[in-house]
Formats: C-alpha cells, structure tokens, sequence
C-alpha cells in the first residue's frame, strides 16, 4: 500500500487559547480513571441531592424570569404591530411578525427546558438520577461517553512540560448551563 494513499485518523484534544494538541489516548489512558473515580464520589455522596435540587430550582427560575422577559417583549411587539396595522406599513408588520414568530420559538424552547428542569428534579427526588451514572459508569464506555464525561465533569487539564499534568474538576456540573434572563 502506497504511504501517500493510507489514511491516518489522529484525534486530539486541542487548546483553544495556544492550540497545544495532546492526543485522546494519552488523555484518556492517563485521567479517565480519576475522571470517573471523582464521578463516583460525587454520586455516592448524601449532600449530592439537596444541591442538585437547589441548581434545578435555581435554573428553572431563570428560566421562568426570561419566559416572563419573553412575553413581555411580545406584547410589546403586538402594540407595535398593531400601530404598523393602522398606518398600513406592511414591511414593518412583516419584520414585526418575524420578531414576534422568533420570541415565539423561543418560548417554546423554554418550556421544553422546564419540562426537563421538571422531569430530572423528579428524578432527582425519587433517587433515580444518580444511580444511572453509578449504571454508566459500570459499563464499558464509547468514545462519545468518554468525552461527554469530561465535557460535564472536568474543568481543564493543565499540561506543561515543567510540570506533571493537573486535571481540575467543576465544583458544580450545571456551570455551562447559564440560562440568561433575557434569552
């Protein structure tokens, strides 16, 4: 087989700020063990539910704010529609319809989230949530699990040639999921 026709599939993880590359394997051989070993900690800790229940009612009441900032905006809108109405300015009641159309979707968005917000707090609750990461992680994981693990559970991984490599762990896994007032 020809050298120049081989095709080699390298996967990395790569630093957004310097584009350092260290390859999945070596991350992944190295502090998946520790990654899931912390996991493990969390979930089998007592204090683990009444935090994660206070994050939950702390999102959902973001969420309820900018389902309330969203409705207001739209009937806003509508006032502002129907003043385009009387003064028959059919462009400006076009964009004001695709306005009022995307405020729209995104109200649907959030209830979809409050329903979610609703479902894991039940779980959450009824001691089901947690033991289905005690479930995962007693099976063998793909690649995507590896990653989405990470993704939710570690802050970063510092690696540097003047000293050994720190992995850094999330105090709090519902970090990323800032739910803006405004949306």
């Amino acid at each position: 087989m020809n050298r120049n026709t081989k095709h080699y599939d390298y996967q990395y993880y790569l630093c957004k700020s310097c584009g350092y590359k260290v390859a999945i394997e070596e991350v992944h051989n190295r502090f998946i063990p520790k990654i899931l070993n912390r996991v493990k900690e969390l979930i089998s800790t007592v204090p683990i539910v009444p935090k994660t229940l206070a994050a939950i009612n702390e999102m959902s009441i973001q969420v309820k704010q900018s389902v309330e900032s969203k409705q207001k905006i739209i009937k806003i809108l509508e006032g502002k529609l129907n003043t385009a109405r009387d003064l028959e300015d059919r462009e400006l009641e076009l964009k004001i319809l695709e306005f009022i159309q995307h405020h729209n979707e995104s109200l649907k968005d959030f209830a979809n989230c409050q329903e979610n917000l609703r479902r894991i707090h039940q779980l959450v609750e009824s001691d089901q949530f947690f033991p289905r990461f005690d479930e995962i992680l007693n099976h063998q994981l793909g690649l995507d699990e590896v990653r989405l693990i990470i993704l939710y559970f570690v802050e970063c991984l510092i690696v540097s040639t003047e000293q050994q490599p720190q992995l850094l762990f999330k105090s709090n896994i519902f970090s990323d999921l800032n739910i803006s007032p405004i949306g």
